[in-house]
Formats: structure tokens, sequence, C-alpha cells
């Protein structure tokens, strides 16, 4: 205590001593000892590795062996602690101190007091990367044993009711967070949060903890969404071709090391309720079985995405440091998936069908959508006049078999849409 109180003072102390000096602390309950006060303006630094409590004001009763103080103000950094017990249940040379503290602070406040504590690495971390931007509410309990050779035990919650929350890193806003966070230790865990992600219904898990000496987020999250109630941030050269809803399953993990992060990402999704506005044979009404499967792999610098849908089409783009949240290159295959051997691009887009027939005037509106979604790289500078496209071509009907409506010399002219994309079939 001598060293924990660093000011203060007490104007109203009374002491009560009854019984033989030698039997203090009167573990036989031969006596009784007392020392009641309050204490005004102090700080107490009850561990060194913790902030210290400013603006104190406390209740303060030793009886016996048992010391307990309750917090009538003060504040750990800017969280108000106000309530908070500091109690040690017997003075002894195995002595514990106890902190139970109820919390309500903003969530930068409570970041920056666990950035400062034992959990600096974990709950800290955690933090800095899952930015709170509203006022939660939680608990804080610490076991802290005042003496060497036995670890402090630190748990806690932190509750959210339908707060904002910015994922960091990779870069995600979730809206109307609710639901119970709790950390004991390193190890943070969370069950049942709903949330809005993108503006829509989303129920997340997530724990964290240590994976091979490096600080590991692993998070799962589902949802059913409706594809017409999506932000336009995620606008893509396909949105005008789907409708209707999708169910989905997805996993996240990121590893922190002490230059940056890597990331695995994957989602499962269900197309039944999806209707796609796509020429043959990609083409499906609602009730249509179809599965949607897409990988994101990468770190703080580099980023490469994969999609599949079925076995009819797959996608794989890259992102880097220089292209922000835009496609540095995508490569777009119709017809079939990837094959050993298939060439990607590293710069600009490719479109690629490998189809028995494509009637071209059906693919156009799919094509222009891509050429006019250029990736970040592709060089627009003076792209010549698109060629003319045949009549035949043109047509609905269905295609003649002798004459292919997509062969090499669609390739070199549809280049010409806009520079850094390359159309061709398979």
């Amino acid at each position: 205590m001598e060293q924990a109180l660093k000011t203060g003072h007490s104007d109203n102390a009374a002491v009560v001593w009854r019984g033989p000096l030698h039997d203090f602390p009167f573990a036989e309950h031969s006596g009784v000892f007392q020392a009641a006060f309050t204490m005004d303006d102090s700080q107490f630094a009850f561990q060194p590795d913790w902030p210290t409590v400013k603006g104190l004001k406390l209740d303060g009763l030793f009886e016996n062996a048992r010391m307990e103080l309750k917090l009538l103000a003060g504040k750990l950094l800017n969280v108000d602690i106000s309530g908070a017990s500091v109690v040690i249940p017997s003075l002894e040379r195995h002595s514990h101190l106890l902190v139970d503290a109820a919390i309500a602070a903003k969530g930068w406040d409570i970041a920056a007091v666990m950035q400062q504590s034992p959990l600096k690495e974990s709950v800290g971390t955690t933090l800095d990367t899952v930015k709170i931007q509203d006022t939660v509410a939680g608990k804080l309990q610490l076991d802290i044993p005042l003496y060497a050779g036995e670890a402090p035990d630190i748990q806690g919650t932190v509750s959210f009711h339908d707060t904002p929350v910015y994922i960091r890193k990779p870069g995600v806003k979730l809206n109307k967070v609710n639901g119970t966070v709790s950390f004991h230790n390193e190890v943070v865990t969370a069950q049942g949060i709903s949330a809005l992600l993108y503006g829509q219904p989303t129920s997340i898990d997530f724990t964290t903890g240590d994976q091979n000496d490096k600080f590991a987020v692993n998070l799962h999250a589902k949802g059913n969404w409706q594809l017409s109630r999506l932000p336009e941030e995620l606008d893509n050269p396909l949105t005008p071709f789907y409708q209707g809803s999708s169910s989905w399953a997805g996993a996240l993990q990121l590893i922190f090391d002490g230059s940056g992060y890597t990331l695995q990402a994957n989602v499962d999704a269900d197309l039944a309720n999806t209707a796609l506005s796509l020429p043959a044979p990609f083409a499906k009404s609602k009730g249509q079985p179809l599965a949607l499967q897409a990988e994101l792999l990468g770190d703080d610098q580099q980023a490469s995405l994969g999609i599949k849908v079925g076995d009819k089409a797959e996608f794989w783009g890259g992102f880097a440091a220089d292209s922000g949240d835009r496609l540095k290159h995508y490569d777009l295959l119709l017809g079939r998936l990837f094959r050993s051997g298939d060439q990607l691009v590293k710069d600009g887009g490719q479109l690629r069908l490998d189809l028995e027939h494509a009637d071209f005037a059906q693919w156009l509106p799919v094509i222009t959508a891509f050429t006019e979604a250029a990736p970040a790289t592709a060089n627009v500078a003076n792209p010549p006049s698109p060629a003319p496209v045949p009549a035949a071509a043109a047509q609905n009907d269905t295609p003649n078999p002798e004459q292919p409506t997509v062969d090499s010399h669609f390739s070199r002219h549809l280049k010409a849409f806009r520079p850094g994309l390359m159309i061709c079939p398979c």
C-alpha cells in the first residue's frame, strides 16, 4: 500500500483495536482490528504494468488481515472506474490483489488502457485492429498475485449495443453490432455477435490467441443477403446480371507479426435463390442449385482473389499496394475452370470464353461491363475505335455451328474497347 498510494489525504480516519497485539491479525478471533478512512485527491498504482488510477476518491477499510477499497471516483487514463472495488482477502505471504470494475467508456479509451497493460499483445492488439467507434459497457476482473512466481489472471467482457465497429485490417465497417466479447488473459472470444455488414444482417464468431508465437485472429461469419440491397461499394461488372438472395458462410484468419500481417479468407455461397440473367449456359432462375466458392490470400502488401462458380466459370485477380482496393489484374474464364498450363495475366484484365457456341450479341453487355470497369493499371490513352461487328454475329438467333460467332479475329477487334482488357476464345 505504501508503494501503491502515490498521493492523497484523509480527514476522517478511525481505528479500532481490541485484543492482544501479539495475536494480530486475529486469525483465531481473539481480537479485532479495524481502520476505516476516506481518501481524496489520490493516485493509486495498483500494479506497475497498469496505468495509475488518478483523480481518485475512495473509502478504505482494513479489518484484521483483509483490505477493501471502494472507489468513489477515479480514472484509468480516460476510463471512469467509479464503483470499482480493490480487495486483498488476506494480507499474508501469498496475498492476492482482486480488482472488480464495471465500466462504460468510448472504445478508443478502453483500447488505450489495454495497450498500457499486460494485455497489450492480445486484447490491446485486438482493439487496435477492431476499432470500437462508440461507447460500450464492460467488466474487468483482475487476480494479481503479490509475490513472485505466479502469473496474474485477467478476464472481462465488453458488451455492444448497436455499436459501430471498424475492422482496420483488412478494412471493413460493421454497423449495429450487438453481443458480448469476452477475454481471459491472451484469449479473446465472441459467440453470436450480430451486425450489419454492407447493410446486410450477419452473424459473427471469433477467437484470438497465440499461434506459433504470433498473434492470430480467427473469425467465422454467415448471412443470408438480399443482393439488390448491397451498397454501391460492392458494385462490380456483374452486378446488373444477378438478382435474388444468397446464403453464405465464411472464415477469415489474420496473423500479425512485427512487420505486418497475413490473411486467408474463404466464402462458400449457395446461389439457389439467385437468378442470373447471363447468356447460356450461365443463365439460371431461382430454385436451380449453384454453388460459389471464393478465396482471398495475401498480406498487407498484396493479395490474390479466386472465385469459382460451379464448374462453369472461374475468376482470378490480384491487388497490390499501389492499386488500393481496385484490382491490379484479373482473369475471368467462362465455360470451365482453369487448368494447368493456362496463362494468367499479371497486368490489366482478360476475359476468356471457352464455349462450344457463343452469340457475341448476347455477350456484348457482359463484355462492355468489364471493359468499362478496367483494372487500376489499364492504359486508357487514345484507345482505337471498335471495329465493326459482322451482322451475323449481332443476331440473337441460334449460332450456325459451321461459323462460330466468337473466333480469333474478334480477339483483335475487342481489345480495342479498352487497352488492358483482352477478350479471347480458349
